[in-house]
């Protein structure tokens, strides 16, 4: 039984990417105990940059983080995205997460993409509750997904998305393998209509219009270790938008998004040893649906996660973001982060930083460098 909970707290820890050891600093991690908890950090330094947002704001090369529906009303025919997260806190070292996405427009109605990504810990050193070094290991999580997105009417898109992800924990146990591997699915939505009294401006019809966006991720099998059936982070984001052009030469986006981590709330100690074997039993063998369903209960519910953000741009070649996550402290602590970004002929740069006062944010201070590629104009 020992062993058995060693493990499960180690996948537990190691694979929400938050077992950071800071120097002279206490051990501090995130709360929640899904596996794959990379799947809902952000991969591109636009949406990071405004607070983590993007499920209703306009359509990009990243487009198949946030919401793959927008890719049905994406401009141009063909492009991609790499992008490279970073780690910058005092003591981390070598944890990051690395990005690349690519579109392509089968008609004006529809859009096939997909994406792959690589989580990475580094090197971490294990010890026992006693000390003693037990060994070093270098765990990682890849995912790679397929969407399909298309026009439903006029405004209204939709798409679906599969995704295979594989978590490989580096055999912290000799004896055992810890390679585990998981299936899911998104569902996604995207509306987005012109705001009808847009003024002109010497002729040019200013661009103006508001957009609201759905997106269901990550509902699908567990990740299957020898010793246990871990979540995926199933999650719920809804937002809306709007875009306003001032003249030809500078405009405002506003985005605000609602985030809601859909798997249940894992078992707390409260001194009965026998009553928390018991939890811990039921949890691990409790299905995805009905995780789902538990998620909603009362306390969960204070868990949901409100971000907004503002980007502005001057002739859509300089762009300047800012952006809030407002979270609870208990659950991961809000994060400011802010940005800019650079668009030329073909390519467009994009830089974020986040920090937060909380250590219990996964995300505190993460740098996100991103470049983007509009093929058609080569």
């Amino acid at each position: 039984m020992k062993r058995y909970l060693i493990t499960l707290l180690f996948i537990g820890v190691i694979s929400n990417a938050t077992y950071l050891k800071a120097q002279e600093e206490e051990i501090v991690y995130n709360p929640f105990t899904q596996t794959a908890q990379f799947l809902n950090y952000p991969t591109d330094a636009r949406g990071a940059a405004m607070g983590n947002i993007g499920v209703a704001s306009s359509a990009d090369a990243n487009s198949q983080f946030w919401n793959p529906a927008k890719y049905a009303f994406i401009e141009s025919k063909i492009g991609g995205l790499v992008s490279y997260t970073d780690w910058t806190r005092p003591g981390v070292n070598d944890v990051s997460l690395f990005n690349t996405a690519v579109y392509y427009k089968l008609s004006d109605n529809q859009s096939l993409s997909t994406s792959f990504r690589r989580f990475s810990l580094g090197k971490i050193e294990i010890t026992d509750a006693g000390g003693m070094v037990m060994g070093n290991v270098k765990p990682r999580e890849n995912a790679i997904d397929l969407s399909y997105s298309r026009k439903l009417s006029k405004y209204l898109s939709g798409a679906v998305t599969l995704r295979y992800i594989a978590s490989d924990m580096n055999h912290f146990i000799k004896e055992e393998n810890l390679e585990a591997d998981a299936y899911a699915g998104d569902i996604a939505l995207f509306y987005t209509h012109p705001i009808n009294n847009s003024e002109e401006d010497n002729g040019y019809k200013l661009k103006r219009n508001w957009s609201l966006g759905f997106n269901l991720t990550n509902l699908g099998t567990k990740i299957d270790y020898p010793t246990a059936k871990n979540f995926l982070p199933a999650n719920l984001r809804l937002g809306g938008g709007a875009y306003l052009s001032i003249d030809t030469e500078n405009a405002f986006a506003l985005n605000l998004d609602i985030n809601k981590n859909l798997t249940p709330s894992y078992p707390s100690w409260d001194g009965d040893e026998e009553k928390y074997y018991t939890q811990l039993e039921e949890y691990y063998d409790m299905s995805s649906i009905k995780g789902v369903l538990k998620s909603f209960n009362k306390d969960q519910m204070q868990e949901i996660i409100y971000s907004g953000g503002v980007e502005y741009n001057y002739k859509e070649r300089l762009f300047l973001r800012s952006g809030y996550s407002l979270q609870k402290e208990g659950v991961q602590g809000s994060l400011f982060s802010f940005g800019g970004g650079l668009k030329l002929h073909v390519f467009n740069v994009d830089v974020s930083y986040q920090v937060s006062k909380w250590n219990t944010n996964p995300l505190n201070r993460t740098l996100c460098v991103a470049l983007s590629l509009n093929i058609d104009r080569l």
